[in-house]
């Protein structure tokens, strides 16, 4: 009820004129992932799904910023910057207050299917491929260039 009546006032009002400071984090989170779920196509475009999903354990870092870049438009690319750099500080702050000097699985497992997914018609893949697609994330996280620095990690 709280993400529905936040989604009302930035109907209502537009997004510049809500006071997110009123609703906690776990709210505020929701919305973004429910915001990311409900696009037409995910971040990384549908057509992308099965290319990173065939390839992912076999190619190498130059493969995979090659498949990024032919098949997804550089407006979905630059939302998935502004996402992963922010995981990435998500996962450094953890790094730095609570010390976890470990892959942050959580945020892979929470964003795999958020950030990518394959077309409706085919949905059930998702089902099949959890593990290639925490591996999608969890490479491009670690080997393509966000413009944030990544923890040390064990």
């Amino acid at each position: 009820s709280r993400i529905d009546q936040i989604k009302q006032q930035i109907n209502e009002n537009g997004y510049e004129l809500i006071n997110f400071d009123q609703f906690d984090l776990n709210t505020i989170a929701s919305l973004v992932k429910q915001f990311l779920r409900d696009l037409q196509n995910s971040v990384i475009p549908e057509e992308c799904y099965e290319k990173l999903i065939l390839r992912i354990q076999v190619c190498n870092t130059d493969e995979l910023r090659s498949i990024l870049s032919a098949c997804v438009h550089p407006v979905h690319l630059s939302y998935l910057n502004l996402i992963m750099s922010h995981l990435i500080r998500v996962w450094n702050y953890q790094f730095r207050v609570r010390g976890c000097h470990y892959l942050p699985d959580k945020l892979f497992h929470i964003f795999r299917t958020i950030l990518i997914r394959p077309p409706w018609s085919r949905i059930i893949d998702i089902v099949h491929n959890v593990e290639n697609q925490t591996l999608v994330l969890q490479r491009l996280m670690l080997e393509y260039d966000w413009g944030v620095e990544l923890p040390e990690y064990k």
